[in-house]
């Protein structure tokens, strides 16, 4: 994979129940918190929904099927503003590029993909960046992961393209420094079997069962956490709640929906591995399979759309800026909208005429999580960690980040770097991360920092090298992937996916597929399922 969480403190937000009727409720403020299996679901109308589709459902929806509309081919030449496209996508992330392969699959080649950024993957691209000995690091600046196994649409085309994938495990050691203690492998996985899967699993399964209306999955962990009669056992299931919901999930406990938090589906894979980690970086992926886009110059770089117009209901207008700040008008039939969930909450792209209510309140009630990662570079001789341990976790609460540290040498050759998942630095990266870079940095380390020294001792050396995301502050993200916020419903994925207008504006993304929302699999095929409906619509509207 695959990664903006609206912040209240004690304000009254009006929210529907179950049954679609409207309430007013509390939402309480809370500070903020390895990555896990999910094989537990979220409550739907009146029940539990099953915790999975069966096997041959869950394969079907990963499967590329291609089984229909062969049709004829459509030339086209550079764009233009005079010209018509048959279909405009916005955005070549994972779901935009998999939506213009299948169009062009099916023979619709006047189409355009326009990006802001100056690369292709959106969320999952790769930066070089040279280390030691005038190496050439790849470093996954959003999705690290392939998660899941061969089911993984991701994880074919990885095999078709012949690039190299590791397994990556939860091989996990805590510290705790008030006792002197590491927990290790072993005991980490009894510790999390017995407090968080059989513990907190099952008391927040009875109290989803026992609510009649959603509320913050917060006020289910504090009631769980009143119940354990150590200091011990609190810490340590606050930190599987920190690391497993909060980071994994990418938003806080209390803006979490008790019903709906964990309402995605296992993406298959081995027990004991938690996906396919990428050496070379998921650029290697996406840009192989992008080639013939590029090649044909139908991907436009460096692009920010600014107004879709769709009142006509023949012809879209779409407004951009390229970069430089020339103004471009391009025209098309069809639309397909991919940019992530934080730019649309943002309002950063106008629609004329407004987006229909299902839409907006769809928009509104999904949450965006907010999350960062650091990555942090040692000389050999300076390495101080454990190199068995892929994960290395401090048990500590902290009051201005919530961060856990991957140790990612089984896969990139031994480099001596560890990389850490973070959340709670807001003010610090809306203060420094566009006006000061540098500051920025060394203040995101220097708290990473205090975390390391906890859990390895205060002499340990300070990194040679450091790079922090800022996808919180990033105007063409604004957030680092969508999760179930409370209040939210259960069919505002599906209710985001639908076209609006006359079949005119279509959306896709991880945000728009309720199975596999957070995931590139997810954008994946929430792309070209938006591809089959555009060719649905051209068809039905003989357009094309």
């Amino acid at each position: 994979m695959a990664w903006i969480v609206l912040l209240w403190a004690g304000n009254c937000n009006y929210i529907n129940d179950k049954n679609g009727n409207g309430m007013a409720v509390i939402v309480a403020a809370l500070p903020p918190i390895t990555t896990s299996p999910n094989t537990h679901r979220a409550k739907t109308t009146g029940a539990m929904e099953a915790s999975l589709q069966s096997s041959q459902e869950g394969q079907e929806d990963l499967i590329d099927n291609d089984d229909d509309d062969d049709d004829d081919d459509d030339d086209d030449d550079d764009i233009s503003s005079e010209e018509i496209l048959d279909v405009l996508i916005i955005g070549a992330g994972w779901a935009g590029i998999g939506a213009a392969n299948l169009l062009v699959k099916r023979g619709v080649e006047n189409i355009r993909i326009l990006e802001a950024k100056g690369h292709l993957g959106g969320r999952a691209y790769t930066e070089m960046h040279q280390w030691a000995d005038d190496k050439k690091v790849p470093i996954d600046m959003g999705a690290m992961w392939i998660h899941g196994g061969s089911e993984n649409i991701i994880n074919h085309l990885a095999l078709q393209y012949k690039i190299r994938t590791d397994p990556s495990g939860y091989d996990t050691a805590i510290y705790n420094k008030a006792e002197g203690t590491r927990y290790d492998k072993d005991q980490v996985e009894e510790l999390r079997e017995r407090l968080f899967e059989e513990g907190f699993f099952s008391f927040q399964s009875q109290r989803q069962e026992a609510t009649d209306y959603d509320e913050p999955l917060q006020k289910a962990c504090d009631l769980f956490l009143d119940q354990l009669s150590t200091r011990e056992e609190k810490q340590l299931t606050k930190y599987f709640l920190r690391t497993s919901i909060e980071l994994e999930y990418s938003g806080l406990l209390k803006d979490h929906s008790l019903w709906w938090w964990n309402d995605d589906y296992d993406l298959g894979g081995s027990i004991g591995t938690e996906g396919y980690f990428v050496p070379e970086g998921h650029s290697s992926l996406i840009e192989p399979f992008a080639s013939y886009l590029t090649e044909t110059n139908k991907i436009q770089l460096n692009t920010t759309v600014t107004c879709i117009d769709y009142q006509d209901k023949e012809v879209i207008q779409v407004y951009c800026c390229r970069e430089g700040g020339r103004d471009i008008t391009c025209r098309a039939r069809k639309v397909i909208v991919t940019v992530p969930l934080g730019v649309l909450k943002a309002n950063r792209i106008a629609f004329r005429p407004k987006l229909p209510k299902r839409t907006h309140k769809a928009i509104r009630r999904i949450g965006m999580g907010k999350m960062n990662k650091i990555f942090m570079f040692w000389s050999k001789e300076d390495v101080f960690w454990p190199p068995d341990a892929e994960i290395l976790g401090d048990i500590e609460e902290r009051r201005n980040i919530s961060i856990m540290f991957r140790n990612p040498q089984k896969h990139n050759g031994n480099l001596p770097m560890l990389f850490g998942f973070f959340q709670g630095c807001d003010e610090v990266e809306e203060a420094f991360a566009h006006s000061d870079p540098q500051q920025y940095e060394t203040r995101i380390r220097d708290l990473a920092m205090e975390s390391l020294r906890t859990m390895f001792g205060n002499d340990i050396p300070m990194p040679k090298k450091v790079i922090v995301t800022k996808w919180n502050v990033d105007h063409c993200s604004l957030g680092a992937y969508s999760f179930n916020k409370v209040g939210m419903g259960k069919h505002d994925r599906t209710n985001l996916a639908k076209p609006v207008g006359k079949n005119q504006v279509f959306f896709a993304g991880e945000a728009t597929h309720r199975r596999y929302f957070a995931t590139t699999a997810g954008a994946f095929m929430a792309g070209r399922s938006a591809a089959r409906k555009v060719l649905k619509s051209l068809r039905e509207a003989s357009n094309w």
